[in-house]
């Protein structure tokens, strides 16, 4: 596979549904984002459905921020009364 491209490529699980043992693709290596986590981890989460998750390790998992919440104006285009 990898001399089919100019860029390298890893091996990624990616569980599916029905079956979480499949799911294995090709990805470009700059397109991967490498987790904090054992093998062991990652498949009790997959088999888990996401009910089982590593522990946070402090300084290495970055929690992405909720965007404020826009106040709503109703419908699109409508006022509402007063």
């Amino acid at each position: 596979m990898q001399e089919k491209t100019k860029h390298e490529i890893l091996n990624v699980f990616i569980p599916t549904t029905p079956n979480p043992t499949s799911g294995f693709l090709f990805v470009p290596k700059k397109d991967v984002k490498i987790l904090d986590m054992t093998v062991d981890e990652g498949i009790k989460m997959a088999v888990s459905a996401g009910v089982i998750t590593p522990k946070f390790k402090e300084g290495k998992v970055q929690v992405p921020q909720k965007p404020a919440a826009k106040k709503s104006t109703g419908a699109k285009g409508v006022k509402k009364k007063k």
